[in-house]
């Protein structure tokens, strides 16, 4: 949806999914192709593995964006029923983030439980097993995002770091950008 280069090296991919009224995703809305295409997560993976290819020498960074939140009400491949939670929340939380941020190794115990679901998503994401970790290392699922004219103005939210007005001018002009491309 955007794609935003730095003078560090880096070029940062966002695809956007937004609901006028926010809800949940759970992990089969990932991993499901839609419409006949492709499913979000291979989505992510197919325009992380092009940018890369566009962008040599650059660090390709993909971010799923969305003001939903992963969902707690799903239950997750494989996952054993004497050892809750078992949804896509708990999932992110003790399973993707420790993972894709930290470089940990999945096969730690802890990640152990977890190793059906990252399976399906690695199937789901038409890259070899090998590609995928490379891919999540550079993967953020960031959810429950929301709007900069929604945060209060004691917000310690980087949109407001630089004062009102200039973050106010930024904003408008970003979104000007993004209006005029759509059109």
């Amino acid at each position: 949806d955007l794609q935003v280069a730095s003078l560090n090296g880096r070029l940062d991919g966002f695809q956007v999914k937004w609901s006028r009224f926010s809800g949940t995703v759970t992990f089969r809305d990932l991993i499901v192709p839609r419409n006949g295409g492709l499913s979000w997560i291979a989505q992510l993976a197919d325009g992380w593995r092009r940018l890369r290819k566009s962008n040599a020498g650059r660090r390709v960074v993909t971010h799923f964006v969305t003001n939903d939140s992963p969902s707690n009400r799903d239950v997750l491949p494989g996952t054993d029923t004497s050892d809750p939670p078992r949804h896509f929340a708990a999932f992110i939380a003790e399973c993707w983030i420790p993972l894709t941020l930290s470089g940990e190794g999945k096969n730690e115990p802890r990640f152990r439980r977890w190793q059906p679901a990252w399976k399906a998503l690695v199937d789901s994401s038409g890259l070899s097993p090998e590609e995928f970790d490379a891919f999540a290392r550079d993967c953020r699922l960031d959810f429950l995002q929301t709007l900069a004219e929604a945060l209060p103005p004691t917000s310690d939210s980087p949109l407001r770091a630089r004062g009102s007005q200039t973050s106010r001018e930024d904003l408008d002009a970003l979104n000007g950008a993004v209006f005029r491309l759509v059109a």
